[in-house]
């Protein structure tokens, strides 16, 4: 069967190539769109813990009925409502009806996104700014990335400067990033790279895996406007902090890292472990790893099938370079190989899908 023949040299080169590409694109993306809300707790809750909050939940606890919502939203829970947007909705209703200003902020980012509702950006906005107005700090943030993103409003980088410098005053976690990004481009404000590496550590600091996801990214390439010295073990180090609490982006950088040995030494089957982890949050190009990784036998045995199940996840998300693979190995199959591999690729999608 054909395989493309790469040396451990080449494809530790290859690695390092990805990483800067999709670093680039990352900041321009977190810049540009802003970032989905954190729950700036995404560590997986014991169900214990999870039943423990259901049960006061249903009892009236407007803050339990909070992190209720927040565990269907973000599938924090290992056995109940992973991803469920719509228990999600039906949870920060209630707790926004008991006067939880927390509540009516993701209850409005629910109707401003269509998470779990049908879309509503007027009755989204106004409840987010009822939370705002009351100077909850979600509240305000979420405000600021409308105004950040033009989302629902018109944009204006002066007022979610302003808002997300409130949030900071207030010491929310996650919007510390937030607020790094715009000192960082001069967005709303002038620019100051130091300003923002300050902001992302000390986000980094309270746990917020987006900042330790920035922070690590100017210690990967060296940021000498801001004082940053290139430091690759301990980009790695931000990175993997920023994974173990479920941010795909950062698993996928650390994967790469491992590959190409920067910042650590060469550790294929490290490398897999974080493929794995992003590829099961639908990171097409962790998807994609995945598939190149079962196809050479690098971090674990050699599966063509595998290989096949993977590329063809990540193709059905969009990833270009994944249809190339498919192509190439399906002429290496035979009918019946290939009937195999699709029904490997059945399986495995439905355990994603389950996820």
């Amino acid at each position: 069967m054909l395989r493309e023949n790469k040396t451990i040299d080449q494809w530790g080169s290859w690695a390092v190539s990805i990483i800067s590409t999709c670093v680039l694109v990352t900041i321009l993306t977190a810049i540009g769109q802003g970032q989905a809300p954190s729950s700036g707790t995404s560590k997986v809750s014991s169900n214990s813990a999870f039943e423990h909050d259901l049960s006061a939940a249903r009892q009236g606890d407007t803050l339990a009925q909070l992190r209720v919502g927040k565990a269907y939203y973000f599938g924090t829970n290992d056995a109940n409502g992973k991803g469920n947007h719509s228990e999600a909705f039906k949870w920060f209703e209630l707790a926004s009806r008991g006067g939880c200003k927390e509540g009516a902020a993701w209850l409005g980012n629910s109707y401003l996104n269509g998470d779990g509702v049908r879309e509503d950006k007027a009755r989204g906005a106004a409840l987010i700014r009822s939370a705002a107005d009351a100077d909850d700090p979600v509240g305000l943030r979420f405000l600021a990335l409308m105004y950040q993103d033009g989302n629902g409003i018109r944009r204006d980088y002066s007022q979610a400067f302003a808002l997300l410098s409130k949030a900071v005053l207030l010491n929310d976690p996650n919007s510390y990033d937030r607020l790094g990004n715009l000192y960082r481009n001069g967005f709303g404000t002038q620019k100051d790279p130091r300003k923002a590496v300050k902001l992302y550590a000390e986000g980094a600091r309270l746990g917020d895996p987006w900042a330790q996801l920035q922070l690590g990214e100017m210690y990967y390439t060296g940021a000498p406007e801001a004082d940053v010295p290139k430091d690759q073990a301990m980009a790695l180090r931000l990175y993997e902090e920023a994974a173990s609490q479920g941010n795909k982006l950062a698993a996928f950088y650390a994967g790469k890292m491992y590959a190409a040995g920067t910042g650590a030494k060469q550790d294929y089957q490290k490398a897999v472990e974080y493929y794995l982890e992003a590829a099961r949050r639908r990171f097409p190009a962790a998807q994609l790893s995945m598939g190149e990784a079962a196809e050479h036998g690098l971090g674990t045995a050699v599966n063509l099938f595998d290989a096949y199940a993977w590329y063809s996840l990540a193709a059905d998300n969009g990833n270009t370079k994944a249809n190339e693979r498919l192509e190439t190995l399906s002429a290496t199959f035979t009918a019946t190989e290939k009937s195999e591999a699709e029904a490997r690729f059945r399986e495995l999608k439905q355990n994603i899908e389950q996820d």
